[in-house]
């Protein structure tokens, strides 16, 4: 078995602001804060939601998290085990953009990428109350 160094990567995290979708499935991000945190491959999801709450000084109950990918910037990946974070490291090289967001925020939803979905209201979110 390979050997191999863990990845890392920059995690520029995003809370509070306000999400638009626009026609093309990406989106805008207006407001809130921005914060940066190392991610480190074969985290745990609690470990990695911790770590980036805590940058962020916000509460994790209540909250749902999701990332884009690099390779497809309308994909958008809701983060909810620890599969999710392993995918997390395997579609992104350097760094990554991660969204939390309130439960129940009135923001435009997001595409599920899990099904490729079309749909805009087939977003599942996650939610550790």
């Amino acid at each position: 078995m390979e050997n191999r160094d863990k990845k890392t990567l920059t995690g520029f995290c995003y809370w509070g602001g306000e999400r638009t979708v626009n026609a093309n499935g990406t989106f805008l991000y207006n407001g809130g804060m921005c914060v940066a945190v190392l991610l480190e491959e074969g985290s745990q999801l609690n470990e990695l939601l911790e770590k980036v709450c805590g940058a962020l000084k916000i509460k994790l109950e209540g909250q749902m998290f999701f990332y884009n990918t690099k390779r497809d910037k309308t994909k958008y990946v809701t983060l909810n085990d620890d599969n999710g974070v392993a995918m997390l490291f395997h579609l992104n090289e350097d760094d990554v953009d991660l969204f939390v967001e309130d439960i129940g925020q009135n923001n435009d939803p997001i595409r599920n990428t899990a099904y490729n979905s079309t749909r805009l209201d087939d977003f599942f979110c996650f939610n550790l109350q």
